[in-house]
């Protein structure tokens, strides 16, 4: 710090830009974000005559000698001026990429994150979320998404409503792909409303798209728990698959509000539970069926449970013997 306090205006200018744009700097972005030309080439030497950077091989680039030695730059700025040079690299960087902008997407976002710009920042942190996504880097995609929607958050009206709609059906994405599916559907319906009241119809379609996982996932756990009753062999290992199974589809039922899944799983842990000489505990199921029909108001419940119970009877002499 002293022999970067014993520099002239110039060079420190340039030092300060050199350390906004990163340990390693394009020669060209300093140019353009120090708006200098011919003073420049004096003004680098200078920096390494102190020891501070070296040129790189290819001589368009150059490096700061550590480290520690950009982060005590970056520090000592100022947050306004900090903030300036951050947007003047973020544009300078927008004009360079023009017609190759996913290369500096990353780049980009992290500058304008670091200003008052939200409005750019939002942007640039999407296509750089959208970017990994692409490239299937999930950690990397859900990171930026993130940044994305805490920056939403933060400042209101920075994006409009479909961008946001958008970024969380990208973050719904990343939980996909990682099977996440309980992930997709707590994100998508805590925003439900907000997407309901775009009036977008392609928008709010592929939002309920997106709930319709968990309702998959309920029906597909009833049917192997039937799956299971009537052609698993019976032993320990075959009874907690179906319970297991059970609550599964049940836990996703009720949070559906959805009578006639629950009322299948029910019925199925009723009729396994009587043919297998559990009368008990079949009777038990089927007075839950009951209950849940007035509960409900709906006859279907209540049709399964009066059905179950003489089923149950007459089937359990014949498991009971061994019969299959």
């Amino acid at each position: 710090m002293e022999r970067i306090g014993r520099l002239a205006d110039g060079p420190r200018h340039v030092l300060d830009a050199a350390a906004v744009v990163g340990r390693r700097f394009a020669v060209d972005v300093v140019r353009r974000v120090c708006r200098v030309d011919g003073e420049l080439a004096s003004w680098l030497g200078e920096l390494e005559r102190q020891d501070l950077v070296f040129r790189e091989p290819d001589g368009d680039e150059m490096t700061f000698k550590h480290t520690l030695v950009r982060d005590a730059v970056y520090q000592s700025l100022l947050k306004a001026r900090r903030e300036e040079l951050h947007e003047r690299v973020a544009a300078v960087l927008e004009d360079l990429s023009a017609g190759r902008l996913a290369e500096a997407t990353d780049a980009i976002a992290d500058h304008y994150a670091q200003t008052r710009r939200a409005e750019k920042a939002v942007r640039y942190l999407a296509l750089a979320g959208a970017r990994s996504l692409a490239l299937y880097s999930l950690g990397a995609a859900e990171a930026r998404f993130r940044q994305t929607l805490d920056l939403l958050r933060a400042v209101p009206g920075c994006a409009d409503e479909a961008f946001l709609a958008d970024v969380l059906l990208q973050i719904a994405r990343v939980h996909y792909f990682r099977c996440d599916f309980r992930s997709v559907i707590a994100l998508v319906e805590e925003y439900l409303p907000r997407v309901e009241a775009l009036g977008d119809t392609p928008r709010l379609a592929r939002f309920l798209f997106e709930i319709g996982y968990e309702e998959s996932i309920g029906y597909a756990s009833m049917g192997l728990m039937w799956f299971h009753i009537h052609w698993a062999p019976h032993e320990p290992a075959r009874q907690a698959t179906v319970e297991r199974l059970g609550r599964r589809a049940i836990e996703i039922a009720e949070r559906l509000r959805d009578v006639w899944l629950r009322s299948k799983v029910l019925l199925a842990l009723a009729i396994d539970a009587g043919i297998w000489g559990r009368l008990a505990e079949a009777e038990r199921r089927s007075h839950r069926l009951l209950e849940l029909s007035a509960a409900t108001g709906d006859p279907r419940p209540k049709a399964m449970g009066l059905w179950a119970t003489p089923t149950q009877r007459s089937s359990t002499p014949r498991r009971a013997s061994g019969a299959r």
